[in-house]
């Protein structure tokens, strides 16, 4: 058997590889986590989350960067990152894009399946996951291509009403003026 390396695949192949990984990466960390509440117990799970997506994110980001050659730090490098983030697994999660211009771009989640797998549990669920683990992981991500870039909620869950669409909806602005964001020690 001939061992084929990523550049011998055609591209078809190449996005079939890309989407198993992230699919892959997201399974791993949703094992991670039930382990997190076995050892540490459930109130770990958010300073955890955080700590992990902040750190591993602009690791992400620029590993993807550099290997799917994406230049810039405008939202349209963010955007193209993002559709190949690990947080993002395709067919998991339905995300889709706007970009407005090079400071502005939206994303909407048409399904989130993290949300229809925490939904169950309760509100108090969704808001730690919506809200207090996404608000700083998100802006993490933006970090490794501009530390002034900021990904801020048009509308989120908890859902109401309880089937709205989409699931949630963002902005991510460039904003020149901002504090630039330092990325966590762990990162470096």
């Amino acid at each position: 058997m001939k061992i084929r390396r990523p550049a011998d695949l055609s591209r078809d192949e190449l996005a079939r590889l890309g989407r198993e990984w992230m699919l892959f990466g997201h399974l791993y960390d949703r094992a991670l986590m039930p382990q997190v509440a076995i050892r540490l117990g459930g109130h770990e799970i958010e300073p955890l989350s955080i700590w992990e997506g902040k750190g591993a994110s602009p690791n992400y980001t620029r590993r993807m960067k550099r290997l799917m050659r994406i230049e810039g730090d405008d939202v349209t490098a963010i955007v193209k990152a993002l559709q190949l983030d690990v947080g993002f697994p395709h067919e998991y999660m339905d995300v889709r894009f706007r970009v407005d211009d090079a400071g502005y771009a939206e994303f909407w989640l048409n399904h989130c399946g993290a949300l229809l797998d925490v939904e169950p549990r309760g509100e108090r669920g969704v808001v730690m996951m919506c809200h207090r683990i996404e608000d700083p992981t998100f802006d993490a991500t933006a970090v490794a291509t501009n530390p002034r870039a900021r990904m801020r909620p048009v509308h989120r869950p908890p859902r109401v009403p309880a089937d709205r669409h989409p699931h949630c909806h963002w902005t991510i602005r460039i904003e020149p003026e901002a504090e630039p964001l330092i990325e966590e020690p762990l990162t470096l």
